[in-house]
């Protein structure tokens, strides 16, 4: 059983004393690339550092730019975290 929405996304104390959130991504079972290929949680590690490399030309940095670090947990797991709190967690973008 997958966790609820809600049960995906906490906040966490940052260091300097603010409010950040652990983000929580699981993948669906079974997703593939065009080239059949197993869509990772690296893959998600990957895209938020091509999205905070200027030189990469990545076309939208805005949600990927949200996030300091991505931790991979296993195959299917990423664990986003924010330097704030943002409510709109649930809205991400392309890998």
């Amino acid at each position: 059983m997958l966790p609820k929405p809600f049960d995906l996304a906490v906040l966490e104390d940052l260091p300097d004393g603010k409010k950040g959130m652990r983000i929580t991504i699981k993948l669906k079972p079974g997703l593939m690339w065009g080239d059949g290929k197993p869509v990772t949680a690296q893959d998600l590690a990957f895209t938020h550092k091509i999205a905070l490399d200027p030189n990469s030309g990545f076309s939208n940095t805005y949600p990927w730019n949200r996030a300091s670090r991505v931790e991979v947990v296993d195959a299917t797991t990423a664990v986003l975290h924010t330097e704030k709190v943002i409510v709109d967690y649930m809205m991400w973008d392309q890998v």
